[in-house]
């Protein structure tokens, strides 16, 4: 008779749920699954050593998960692996600060960093960076994970990306609530000083409240740089009876009376198909109008520098 593979304690998978699949081995010990049994969990490809110290009971790698697109599960992995190996007393500040507070846009590759609030230094390793930072008066704790408050973590970022990565973050922590107008005020005078501070200091103005993704946010700058700034971003359409038709990511005005519109079709909502069919006939509907053009870029367009400006510009100032 075939001996049932291990499994692990109902208490200790809810644990590892809610922290992206990972456990301690301390954690392990703690709800009695000793090193022999671990030995075997991981025989059983039940567990999977990721870094020292620390187990992973997902069974689809970080590849996989890039693979399926899950760059927000991949980014909390990171922060949650980072905090673990960390221990008590660590705070994700920076770049994992940001993940943690729910802003979009971070690079999935960034290496998550903390600092301690007793000030201690400690080692850092390939999947953690531990800073000697003023972590100020006060940090936050969301899902269990401590982090500096989010226009620190701004100040602590911004200067470290590069531009377009940068205003995409900023436009994010501001649709997304996590700061406002006097903490996006607060962060960038926390930025001054700072190594790259001189660099993006420019950035924090090209930051917009109306992009509601980082691939509106990317596409908005493409076409700034390419000389042709959106009129209007989320651009409502009407029908001339008043009834709304659609509204777009981007709209702009052209020379002879009509409105250019600009749609990113992002991961997840074009993919099914009833989603697609009902995007035709909204766009049939606009076409319709007679005074309405429509662009439409796909996410991997985006994310190349040139493509969308390129094309609006050519619509928007014709050879």
């Amino acid at each position: 008779m075939a001996r049932p593979l291990p499994t692990l304690p109902p208490r200790l998978l809810r644990l590892a749920a809610a922290q992206e699949g990972l456990l301690t081995i301390a954690q392990c010990d703690m709800y009695g699954v000793d090193r022999g049994r671990r030995e075997r969990l991981v025989a059983a490809g039940v567990l999977r050593r990721v870094a020292r110290g620390i187990c992973d009971t997902r069974r689809d790698t970080i590849a996989d998960r890039l693979t399926a697109r899950e760059y927000d599960h991949v980014r909390l992995w990171k922060v949650w692996l980072g905090q673990l190996l960390a221990g008590p007393g660590a705070v994700a500040v920076g770049e994992a600060a940001l993940v943690v507070a729910g802003v979009h846009g971070i690079p999935w590759e960034f290496t998550p960093e903390v600092a301690y609030l007793d000030g201690r230094y400690g080692r850092s390793s390939e999947h953690l960076m531990v800073r000697q930072v003023d972590l100020g008066d006060r940090h936050l704790v969301r899902n269990g994970l401590r982090y500096t408050e989010p226009e620190r973590a701004l100040a602590q970022a911004v200067p470290r990306l590069d531009r377009r990565t940068a205003i995409a973050v900023l436009d994010s922590a501001r649709h997304r609530r996590v700061v406002d107008a006097r903490g996006l005020d607060r962060a960038r005078e926390l930025a001054r000083g700072r190594r790259g501070s001189m660099r993006s200091a420019p950035w924090w103005d090209e930051s917009v409240e109306g992009a509601e993704s980082v691939l509106e946010s990317l596409a908005r700058l493409d076409c700034i740089d390419a000389g042709v700034p959106p009129d209007e971003l989320q651009v409502e359409v009407f029908a001339p009876d008043g009834t709304l038709l659609g509204r777009g990511d981007m709209g702009f005005r052209l020379a002879d009376g009509r409105l250019l519109v600009v749609e990113i079709d992002g991961a997840g909502v074009h993919s099914e198909l009833a989603a697609l069919f009902r995007d035709r006939s909204r766009q049939n509907d606009l076409v319709a109008l007679g005074g309405v053009m429509i662009l439409r870029f796909t996410w991997k367009e985006v994310r190349a520098p040139g493509t969308v400006g390129g094309a609006v510009r050519k619509v928007v100032h014709p050879p």
